[in-house]
């Protein structure tokens, strides 16, 4: 794949956050927590207890614990010219992708994305949901990923959290 997502999974993976992602509100008693990325042109609330971590060209935001690690990470693509069909196309095609994925038109963010999920395909015990979202702004890649068996308990907060990103002008 073209995007560095490598930079997104090792945000990931990271322990300390970088300060160019600040915190926007934190509702009193609210387990939700909303931050604005400039760089990128992006807010995204996410829960509280996750924690956000930042670069030059990625967000991201994970939990943690004794059993594994889930997150959403938000990239924005240095690809001119090609379109999120395109780019999903390339993704999906690839012959060596794992058999399960799916491939599906989205709405991010009141934007046309396109969403591809299933197995990782670098750990058969993840599963992911990539969107590639076309925006004014330039076209972005969102993933979520978990462990496969966190995936019924996880996908209603990445289901809440894309319906609450916003892409910024």
């Amino acid at each position: 794949m073209r995007w560095s997502l490598a930079k997104v999974l090792v945000m990931l993976a990271a322990s300390v956050a970088i300060p160019a992602l600040h915190a926007d509100s934190a509702a009193p008693g609210s387990n939700w927590r909303t931050y604005t990325y400039d760089v990128l042109k992006v807010r995204v609330t996410a829960p509280a207890n996750w924690q956000a971590v930042s670069g030059r060209s990625a967000v991201a935001f994970r939990f943690q614990n004794a059993t594994g690690a889930a997150g959403v990470g938000i990239l924005k693509s240095a690809r001119r010219g090609m379109t999120i069909d395109q780019e999903a196309g390339d993704e999906f095609n690839n012959p060596s992708r794992p058999a399960d994925w799916i491939f599906t038109k989205a709405i991010v963010d009141h934007h046309r994305a396109i969403k591809i999920y299933g197995t990782d395909p670098h750990d058969a015990g993840r599963k992911i949901a990539r969107y590639y979202v076309e925006t004014p702004g330039g076209t972005y890649l969102v993933e979520c990923q978990a462990p496969a068996a966190w995936w019924p308990r996880v996908s209603p907060i990445f289901a809440e959290i894309l319906n609450r990103i916003q892409f910024l002008r």
